[in-house]
């Protein structure tokens, strides 16, 4: 439990230790468990940097409620997703996959959603949150497919950046 502190930092510790590892204890049965899943939080706290409190306290417990049971399963592809999403990865737990929840059935489906989403983030130039997050609230209804996920993500992101370069705020 040291070295899981040492690895997330003292910043982060409490919400480690008051959020994410409760969140995911199913994932834990034995001390290599502990060991394994300390070392990938701490990987988690170096990729959303000043960001791992919000992964911590709200991304790690947003997954196992959307989960549940079978989080061991979508343990491998919640990792993957939250090394690629960078400091991004708590809004994408927290508030993105559970907009598009729907579209996952299986983890080789949170695998192509987390790859959209990904793509999505990048395309926002590192401020989906902005974009993103507004957005998913008002067509989370209107995404049935990876088409439409995509479709209307990048029109977010199209909207967000009109509004930058016209120095006007759209409010979603």
């Amino acid at each position: 439990l040291v070295a899981m502190r040492n690895a997330v930092g003292e910043k982060n510790s409490q919400t480690l230790f008051l959020y994410a590892l409760p969140a995911v204890k199913s994932l834990i049965k034995t001390y290599e468990d502990l060991d394994r899943v300390g070392n990938t939080v701490g990987e988690f706290a170096e990729a959303a940097q000043e960001y791992a409190n919000y992964l911590f306290q709200w991304g790690l417990p947003a997954v196992k409620d959307l989960f549940g049971e079978r989080l061991p399963e979508y343990w491998p592809n919640i990792i993957a997703l939250v090394k690629d999403s960078k400091k991004d990865a708590g809004y994408v737990l927290n508030q993105y996959l559970p907009k598009v929840a729907q579209l996952i059935k299986s983890p080789d489906d949170l695998k192509r959603v987390g790859t959209i989403l990904v793509r999505l983030i990048n395309a926002a130039g590192g401020d989906s949150k902005e974009a993103l997050v507004p957005g998913f609230m008002l067509v989370k209804d209107l995404i049935k497919t990876d088409e439409d996920l995509m479709q209307y993500g990048t029109a977010m992101i199209d909207l967000k950046k009109m509004a930058e370069d016209n120095s006007v705020s759209i409010h979603l």
